[in-house]
């Protein structure tokens, strides 16, 4: 898709309406523009007659047109608009006018001097500056900023909404995308979201993470073989594709290092967070070229969301928040559908008698509620150990041919806890436990599953693998080729263990009838009672409905092939001119 922009200052404003091709043929086409402003019945002429007139706007300011009615062709039709007004016009090219003072010269404030023209995408090596801004992280900027690792540097950025891609906000629910599911960590500049933002390693594309594998993870390098990141603030799609329609992010590894350089780390929060992180970086120069290699382990323990006041209950009164507890609870509570409200509403709050459990209509509090929060108890960072690593070497051969390749690997697996099942399901009198404040035959209960099984545990481990190999040749007469081949890949595995089997649940509920499929028998094994305080059924029971679990594996791929010929191919007086393919 192309654009015109048209910019507008106190000296000229050009006006282009009703953009075709066709041209100001002689055929006759029916007019209707009423009498008065020059420039509306010139908006009206090209919508009627399909041309693209552009003209300043202090050329038409204050003048009028008698208007026209009735059928002409639309040379004749312009003629009568511009009659008396002093301005004539003439055709570019077909489709195109271009409207003028009669003695041939505009007045002098529509003049204006083009000083610099500003190149703002090419693939040319030497195009001077662009015009969109480009935020550049040297090695010095990263080391100064204080984070252990590149990822957490870009996620500080001011120009960056950490509110999705990074393994907080995919923890505590927060990612509304929900696709992050190796705790993985990307770039959304300008809060449009990672698959907005394109991540580029050396100018070169990276496979994408989670499940639907739309950004880049810039946790997966080793951060003390980043020589800088260039951060592109502005949409790139013209030049690098939808991807990049918020800007990109372009990590760019050092292209030689001679030497060794070893780095520790370690840092924790109050409550846990424990973080240790150990690199080492070694390599080697000669006189035509360059290797080295880098390696990167990093270990961290856990958050729990309990090590914290204001996400420990989801009860944000006390912070001047709102209180985000739900009717999903242990007691729980019989709920009734509020059409209104769209969503179940407490008619009764459970509350369990001395024995543990709800007996009879006085264990129930019409009107109450037992409130608690989703995600009590979930951790807010995960458990993980991380390898990664990335070697490069470079190699000349002759003064014209320069060898490279490089190769990318990293490891990670993760252990975190996750919210605990909840759910809203019917209990009847099928169920040996059932009880009625109102003497029904069955009620719907909201019920957390917390103190039965506990928050679910999740795990799940991701690995990456990239290589490049490239070649540059420097021609005659400062001509260049530049050519790469790039294979990345991805893979991701998550695994989510102690959820409730809702089948399973039903069968120990009573609802239904027991499976053959099964050995479990809920008359000989037990029902589950649902009118507890979490402490009412027995370990066979709660192995049985709470045998479910979720997997998902997922692979991402990025293949590209890429031959860059550029160079002079004529001196111009403003310079060389130079043809990039």
């Amino acid at each position: 898709m192309s654009r015109l922009s048209l910019l507008s200052c106190s000296a000229i404003v050009a006006c282009a309406v009703s953009i075709s091709a066709t041209a100001c043929a002689q055929n006759a086409r029916e007019f209707n523009i009423p009498a008065g402003s020059l420039r509306d019945g010139l908006n009206l002429f090209a919508t009627q007659s399909d041309q693209q007139i552009m003209f300043a706007a202090d050329l038409v300011a204050g003048r009028t047109t008698p208007g026209l009615a009735g059928r002409f062709a639309p040379r004749d039709a312009l003629d009568r608009l511009l009659t008396g007004s002093g301005i004539v016009w003439s055709q570019g090219r077909p489709g195109v006018i271009f409207l003028r003072r009669a003695d041939g010269l505009a007045s002098a404030e529509a003049v204006t001097a083009v000083e610099d023209v500003v190149v703002t995408g090419t693939l040319l090596r030497r195009s001077g500056d662009i015009a969109s801004p480009v935020l550049v992280l040297d090695r010095d900027a990263l080391d100064r900023r204080g984070f252990g690792t590149v990822a957490e540097s870009l996620t500080d950025l001011p120009q960056n909404y950490a509110g999705s891609g990074t393994p907080i906000v995919q923890m505590t629910a927060s990612d509304r995308q929900g696709s992050n599911a190796v705790n993985a960590t990307g770039v959304n500049l300008r809060g449009l979201g990672p698959a907005s933002t394109l991540t580029l390693v050396n100018g070169r594309r990276v496979a994408g993470t989670g499940f639907r594998g739309e950004f880049g993870d810039v946790s997966a390098l080793p951060s003390a073989a980043v020589e800088r990141v260039d951060v592109l603030l502005d949409g790139a799609s013209a030049l690098y594709g939808a991807d990049a329609v918020a800007g990109v992010v372009n990590i760019v590894m050092r292209k030689a290092f001679n030497g060794q350089e070893s780095r520790a780390r370690v840092s924790l929060a109050e409550g846990g967070a424990e973080d240790f992180i150990l690199s080492h970086l070694a390599g080697r120069s000669w006189s035509t070229g360059s290797a080295y290699l880098s390696y990167e382990y990093q270990t961290s323990n856990a958050l729990s969301s309990l090590d914290r006041r204001y996400t420990a209950t989801g009860d944000l009164r006390p912070f001047g928040g709102s209180d985000h507890r739900a009717v999903y609870s242990v007691p729980g509570n019989i709920l009734t559908f509020n059409a209104a409200a769209g969503a179940y509403v407490a008619q009764y709050a459970i509350r369990p008698n001395a024995s543990g459990t709800a007996q009879t209509a006085a264990d129930f509090v019409a009107g109450g509620s037992n409130l608690q929060s989703i995600s009590r108890g979930v951790d807010l960072t995960p458990a993980l150990d991380r390898h990664s690593a990335y070697g490069r070497i470079r190699q000349s051969i002759g003064d014209r041919l320069e060898l490279t390749a490089d190769v990318r690997y990293n490891r990670r697996t993760y252990e975190f806890a996750g919210a605990a099942s909840i759910g809203v399901f019917n209990v009847a009198r099928s169920n040996p436990y059932f009880v009625s404040p109102t003497g029904a035959a069955s009620h719907i209960i909201g019920y957390s599953f917390l103190a039965d099984l506990g928050n679910t545990r999740q795990t799940g481990a991701s690995e990456s693998l990239g290589l490049t190999a490239g070649a540059t040749y420097d021609l005659a007469s400062s001509w260049s080729v530049d050519g790469y081949l790039a294979v990345a890949e991805e893979r991701g595995d998550g695994a989510v263990r102690g959820r409730v089997n809702s089948r399973f649940l039903n069968e120990a509920l009573g609802t239904i009838a027991d499976d053959p499929a099964t050995s479990y028998r809920a008359a000989i094994d037990g029902y589950f009672n649902p009118f507890g305080s979490g402490a009412a059924n027995s370990r066979a029971v709660l192995d049985f409905i709470g045998s479910g679990f979720t997997e998902s594996h997922d692979r991402s791929r990025a293949k590209s092939a890429n031959i860059l010929a550029q160079g002079p191919v004529a001196r111009l007086p403003g310079g060389e001119l130079q043809v990039s393919a």
